[in-house]
């Protein structure tokens, strides 16, 4: 017999060694936890700190709009100001057409 034929019909196996540390790491992965990586675990860690700042944001807006009035324009603890509503002008200063008039006039003013 040659060596060609040799090779030809050679089979090597592993050593008994070899088989039970492929056993043991098969069983071991089986076993583990599935590893988390860094990329993921850093972008739920994003998210989350998005939402507690949202969150906090919208607690603080709260607590500052709570006692908020609306028809206080700016207010002293002595005497707060407030708006009054305009209704209809019936006087000629705020129409619309004493507006134009003003208008024109200072328009050609300062051509």
């Amino acid at each position: 017999m040659n060596l060609q034929d040799r090779l030809r019909n050679h089979k090597e196996l592993p050593s008994q060694g070899a088989w039970l540390k492929i056993q043991k790491n098969l069983e071991s992965q089986k076993k583990s936890r599935p590893k988390v990586s860094f990329f993921t675990l850093s972008m739920m860690m994003k998210i989350a700190a998005i939402f507690v700042i949202g969150f906090i944001g919208l607690f603080s807006m709260n607590n500052m709009f709570r006692d908020h009035n609306a028809d206080l324009f700016a207010s002293n603890n002595n005497a707060p100001i407030k708006l009054e509503e305009l209704g209809n002008i019936t006087e000629p200063y705020f129409t619309i057409e004493h507006i134009e008039g003003l208008k024109k006039a200072y328009t050609s003013i300062s051509k």
